[in-house]
């Protein structure tokens, strides 16, 4: 498979470290984003954003256990932080997946780990407690439970 970005200069045939041995220009705007990215962080209170975001997570981890009858793989909050991954009961998880999406428009992570099926919740400063309640109730309705 031959990439598509290589190195300036190179000549076919040329050995792999030849090949991306200078790959030209550095960009350096995300170096030069990380000053403005600090002060927005700073201005819109991202402190008590992650403290919320934890919270979330932590109800997350007891309810959709309970909600499905599992024992959550993180043993309590302190391993947290703003995301959590729930064993499911026996079920298709690509098939749960893609009805969480078109049926109530809930793109969240469902997958085998270990060979067993889990959902991996992640949250953000855009969440709130009403999509942790819509998630329970879209799972209640498609696991039958």
């Amino acid at each position: 498979m031959v990439p598509p970005v290589v190195s300036w200069g190179t000549k076919p045939g040329a050995p792999f470290a030849e090949r991306f041995r200078w790959p030209g220009t550095h960009d350096p705007a995300a170096f030069l984003a990380v000053p403005a990215a600090i002060d927005f962080l700073a201005s819109h209170g991202w402190d008590e954003v992650r403290r919320r975001c934890h919270g979330l997570a932590e109800r997350a981890r007891v309810a959709l256990a309970e909600l499905v009858g599992t024992e959550p793989l993180a043993p309590d909050e302190s391993w947290l932080g703003q995301m959590v991954t729930v064993p499911l009961p026996e079920c298709d998880a690509d098939v749960l997946k893609r009805r969480l999406y078109d049926e109530y428009r809930i793109e969240i992570p469902v997958d085998r780990f270990r060979g067993r099926p889990i959902l991996r919740a992640s949250f953000q400063g855009y969440n709130d407690e009403s999509e942790l309640d819509a998630l329970a109730e879209a799972l209640r309705r498609l696991l039958q439970l």
